[in-house]
C-alpha cells in the first residue's frame, strides 16, 4: 500500500513530542508537557487505522500468522532494547551514581527495563485483539450497520474505563512495580476509542479500496483548536488525563487526514519511517544528557529542557538512521528493509 507523506510527517512530529515529554525536568516547562503526551495516543490511533485498512483489503490473512508477524515486529525489538537499557542503566550507575539497577522479574516481560518500553507489549496485545475483531467482521461479511454497532459498543467500553474510579497507588518513578500497569490502564480508553475509530473508518468502504478518508481543512482547523484547548485543560486540571489522551489522539488524526502537501511535509516525511526507532532509542540520549547537565551542576531550566530535547531527538534520529542502513539490523529500529 502507498505511504502517506502527511502520516509519515506526523509520526516524526509525534516522536519529537515524546522526546520533549521525557526531556522536561524544569517546573517552568511542565505546563507544556501535554504536547508530548499526545504522541502515544496518536501512534495508537494511526497504528490501528492502518491495520484496519490492511486487514480490510486482505481478510483471508490468518490471525495466527498476523499475530506472529506482530510478535516479530514489536516484541523481539522490545526484548533487544530491554537488554540495551539494562546495560545502559548499569553503566550510568557506575559512571554517575544515583540510579539503581533494574530488578529482573517476570514483570519485566511486559514492563521492560526503561520507563517507555511498556508501550510495545501493550501495542502488541491491542493490535492482536484488533486484528482478531477486524478479521471476524470481514469473514462474517458484517454489514455497515453491524460494524457501526460494534464501533459504538467499543467506544462505550472506553467511556466506562474512563468513568471507573480506580486510582492505583503509584508514583512517577519507573522503579515502582505498578508503573507499567498504571500506564497500560491509563491507555485503555485510548485503545478502545482507537479501535472504534478504525472500525468506523473502514465500515463503509469497499474491501478493494485501500485509500484513507480525507478530512477537509476546515475540520482540521477545528481539530487544531481542540488540541490547543486540551493542552490548556490538561495544564490546569491533570485529573482528566484519561479523556484528554483519547480525544487528543483522535483530533491529531483528524488533522493528519487533511490533504496536506508541500515541501515541508515531504521533508518531515523522510524522517517519519524512523519514528519507531526514535521512540525506542531517545531515552538513551536524553538520560545521558540529563546526567551530563547534573555532572556540570546545571540546574533544570527551560534552556536545559530544550537542549535535552534537541540533543535527544538528533541523537535518536542518528541512531535510527545508522542502524536502518544495515538490512540485517534494521528490525531493531522498526524499519522494514
Amino acid at each position: 500500500m502507498p505511504r502517506s507523506s502527511a502520516i509519515d510527517a506526523a509520526r516524526f512530529i509525534a516522536s519529537a513530542g515524546v522526546v520533549f515529554l521525557h526531556a522536561v525536568q524544569s517546573h517552568a516547562a511542565e505546563p507544556f508537557v501535554g504536547i508530548g503526551q499526545m504522541g502515544v495516543p496518536f501512534y495508537l490511533y494511526i497504528a490501528l487505522l492502518l491495520q484496519a485498512r490492511s486487514l480490510r483489503t486482505n481478510p483471508k490473512r490468518m490471525p495466527m500468522t498476523y499475530a506472529a508477524s506482530r510478535m516479530a515486529r514489536l516484541y523481539i525489538p522490545f526484548l533487544f532494547w530491554c537488554g540495551i537499557y539494562f546495560v545502559a542503566r548499569s553503566l550510568k550507575r557506575l559512571a554517575f551514581g544515583g540510579v539503581g539497577d533494574v530488578e529482573l522479574s517476570p514483570a519485566t516481560l511486559w514492563s521492560g527495563t526503561q520507563y517507555h518500553l511498556w508501550y510495545l507489549p501493550f501495542l502488541l496485545i491491542v493490535s492482536t485483539i484488533s486484528a482478531g475483531l477486524h478479521t471476524r467482521l470481514a469473514r462474517a461479511r458484517a454489514s455497515a450497520s453491524a460494524r457501526n454497532r460494534t464501533a459504538l459498543i467499543t467506544a462505550i467500553v472506553g467511556v466506562i474505563f474512563c468513568a471507573v474510579n480506580i486510582s492505583p497507588t503509584w508514583v512517577a518513578d519507573f522503579r515502582d512495580p505498578n508503573y507499567a500497569l498504571f500506564q497500560m490502564w491509563r491507555s485503555l480508553p485510548v485503545a478502545c476509542w482507537a479501535l472504534s475509530f478504525s472500525i468506523l473508518m473502514t465500515s463503509n468502504r469497499s474491501p478493494r479500496d485501500s485509500s484513507l478518508a480525507r478530512a477537509p481543512f476546515w475540520l482540521a482547523a477545528i481539530a487544531m483548536a481542540g488540541i490547543a484547548g486540551l493542552i490548556y485543560l490538561q495544564a490546569h486540571d491533570p485529573t482528566i488525563t484519561f479523556a484528554i489522551r483519547g480525544l487528543s489522539g483522535l483530533l491529531c488524526v483528524v488533522v493528519v487526514l487533511a490533504p496536506w502537501r508541500g515541501r515541508a511535509i515531504d521533508a518531515l516525511a523522510r524522517f517519519g519511517r524512523y519514528s519507531f526507532g526514535i521512540y525506542l532509542s531517545h531515552v538513551l540520549v536524553v538520560e545521558l544528557t540529563h546526567s551530563a547537565f547534573k555532572a556540570f551542576h546545571r540546574a533544570p531550566s527551560v534552556t536545559t529542557d530544550v537542549l535535552a530535547c534537541v540533543i535527544g531527538l538528533a541523537g535518536a534520529l542518528a541512531i535510527s538512521m545508522s542502524v536502518a542502513r544495515n538490512r540485517k539490523l534494521s528490525w531493531i529500529v522498526g524499519v522494514q528493509s
